[in-house]
């Protein structure tokens, strides 16, 4: 990072300072992290359609929408005197390299992949959370999104995946057109029919994971 990079993010963080003050605005001081929720969300989809699009100016103002997020949420919780935009930093810097041990580390590291995944559950079981897979999954996490992570999830875990009933489709030869029209008009049965596919995939997947997960009796 430049000198000028540097003052530039310092006076994004200053001006957010001040719409935040009592000199401010009106509308930024009223703002809470729950009511800016649906802007970070608007903000990510936003810049997933500049990076589709592959127009840089359009890309660099999207991330300046996202990033004006992170300083805004981050600017409220240091009005609370709980954290600011120093320590979610050096929180993430910390993380990059904790969990690149075989960049920032002098052992030698064979297994990159599973070692990220082992760094991951070590820290969860610091914190008291649960390491299991359902468990690590954003509840907001669109049912066709979590889905595919769960697929993914199965192909590595083999003792996960023979818990579950054969899922494959014997001789079914799909491409991006076929998969893309098999589901449309699944949901559009679905929708006919009274039923939103998008609540039965999710219930459908966190079944999957309830009953793949569930201690075997011995």
């Amino acid at each position: 990072m430049t000198p000028e990079d540097i003052a530039q993010l310092s006076g994004l963080i200053r001006t957010m300072r001040h719409l935040r003050s009592q000199e401010g605005c009106v509308w930024d001081r009223e703002q809470s992290p729950e009511s800016l929720r649906p802007y970070i969300l608007e903000e990510a989809y936003e810049l997933v359609d500049a990076i589709d699009s592959g127009d840089i100016n359009e890309i660099r103002a999207e991330l300046g929408d996202l990033l004006l997020q992170v300083i805004f949420q981050a600017q409220i919780f240091a009005e609370r005197g709980l954290f600011g935009i120093g320590e979610i930093a050096e929180g993430i810097n910390s993380k990059l390299k904790r969990r690149h041990p075989h960049i920032f580390s002098t052992e030698t590291m064979n297994n990159k992949q599973s070692d990220w995944d082992q760094i991951k559950k070590q820290e969860l079981t610091e914190k008291g959370k649960p390491t299991n897979f359902s468990s690590r999954q954003p509840a907001n996490l669109p049912s066709l999104k979590l889905a595919d992570k769960y697929c993914r999830h199965l192909a590595k875990e083999s003792t996960t995946a023979d818990k579950l009933p054969n899922l494959a489709l014997e001789g079914v030869e799909l491409n991006e057109k076929s998969l893309a029209e098999g589901i449309f008009n699944l949901v559009y049965q679905a929708q006919q029919q009274g039923i939103d596919s998008d609540i039965a995939l999710r219930k459908y997947v966190i079944n999957l994971l309830q009953k793949s997960e569930k201690p075997r009796c011995t």
